[in-house]
């Protein structure tokens, strides 16, 4: 009976932790007043990245151990004419977006609130100010090796 709870508990141990890495956690509502960018995924080149991670807390989050690319940007969205396809994002909003901080502000930016945005871009870096339109900011994460 012991071995039967402990690999139980195992199995759901690891596919819950594995269902937010390199993907989805909190993907399943819009969350009021949040704003979106209108990118469609995160591309994590040897790192690791999760995005809408709910904390303990409520709050929610992205991660990145690692500069994001930015891909999948949609051209009616809030960063069609500004990103471009494969943007590093570098900081948002004076925050590196390999912090707490950082992941945290992209995750719940505010509709019409502008936001800065570091970027790297064919060797340089560069600064863009977005406007978050009205959406679900419930973008893809992908790590690449």
């Amino acid at each position: 009976m012991k071995k039967l709870a402990l690999g139980t508990l195992t199995f759901l141990l690891m596919s819950g932790a594995s269902s937010f890495r390199a993907g989805q956690g909190y993907h399943d509502v819009c969350r009021d007043g949040t704003g979106d960018f209108g990118i469609g995924q995160y591309v994590c080149d040897g790192g690791d990245c999760s995005v809408s991670d709910r904390l303990k807390d409520g709050r929610v989050v992205h991660r990145f151990s690692v500069e994001p690319r930015a891909t999948e940007i949609d051209p009616k969205g809030a960063s069609a004419g500004k990103l471009k396809e494969n943007d590093v994002i570098v900081a948002v909003d004076g925050s590196l977006i390999t912090s707490f901080q950082g992941g945290y502000k992209l995750a719940n930016a505010k509709i019409g609130v502008p936001i800065k945005l570091r970027v790297r871009r064919d060797e340089q870096e560069i600064e863009i100010q977005i406007i978050p339109a009205k959406g679900c900011n419930l973008p893809k994460a992908k790590v690449v090796e």
